[in-house]
């Protein structure tokens, strides 16, 4: 039963994980319009390996024996399964056909009750419960004795309890993994989004440059039009009086 809830964990690990990335490439490719990179396809596989791997697993040791309420279970994480290649069967950019799984079905197996009596662990003696009841029960002092205190420990518990202090540690390090890749691909897009804005500092340079040309242009056109009317102004009253001398010869001349 162990192995059952270990392999039931493990497979929700790699499910959440990538159901996860599978968000996180849905907001790369219809938020910010970017194409997702090889890097980014790898570790769908990758996930989506891991996942199958899994199941397949899980599949091997339901098939050995087991009851109806684990078959459910299984049959919940192959349908989120589904719904995860149902999605990237879709992705152009991305080819899992590879990683379909497709199981036999499991027989439903009955649980079926031990006919062993029913034991009870503690057992109250009459003639304890009436001593303990009148206060005249021997008084039993502790005894700091090692050898007392180290057998009181169940081996089998305590090799339970490093099986689950081992599975946490790898549940630990599978969440760990899942945020690193989360982490590594929000670098990703903060690289892309930097190189976008560098293209755009390009070209705002570039036109400030055009600006500035033009600024350039347009100042000297504005002094050469001022001295223009600068001289106009000096050598107006001169280009009159040779006007009016040339109208006056004339006139003298038709005159006469």
């Amino acid at each position: 039963m162990n192995e059952l809830n270990q392999a039931l964990r493990k497979v929700d690990t790699q499910l959440g994980a990538l159901e996860s990335e599978l968000d996180e490439r849905s907001r790369l490719v219809s938020v910010l319009r970017l194409e997702p990179s090889a890097n980014d396809n790898l570790d769908i596989i990758s996930h989506v390996s891991r996942s199958a791997k899994q199941l397949s697993s899980l599949h091997d040791i339901l098939v050995n024996g087991t009851n109806q309420a684990a078959i459910t279970e299984f049959q919940a994480r192959l349908d989120r399964y589904q719904r995860c290649f149902d999605r990237l069967q879709s992705d152009t950019y991305i080819d899992v056909s590879e990683y379909a799984l497709h199981f036999d079905p499991i027989p439903e197996v009955t649980a079926v009750l031990a006919s062993t009596p029913k034991t009870v662990r503690f057992q109250d003696d009459p003639d304890t419960m009436r001593s303990e009841l009148m206060g005249t029960k021997a008084f039993k002092p502790y005894r700091d004795d090692e050898e007392a205190s180290l057998g009181s420990f169940d081996p089998d518990t305590n090799q339970q309890l490093f099986a689950q202090h081992q599975q946490q540690i790898l549940d630990q390090d599978s969440q760990l993994d899942t945020i690193h890749d989360s982490v590594r691909r929000q670098h990703a897009m903060g690289v892309s989004i930097n190189d976008e804005v560098d293209d755009h500092l390009i070209l705002l340079n570039d036109l400030e440059s055009g600006v500035d040309a033009s600024q350039i242009r347009l100042r000297r056109a504005t002094d050469r039009l001022r001295k223009f009317r600068q001289a106009c102004r000096e050598n107006g009253s001169l280009v009159t009086i040779v006007v009016l001398t040339v109208i006056l010869i004339l006139l003298l001349v038709v005159l006469n």
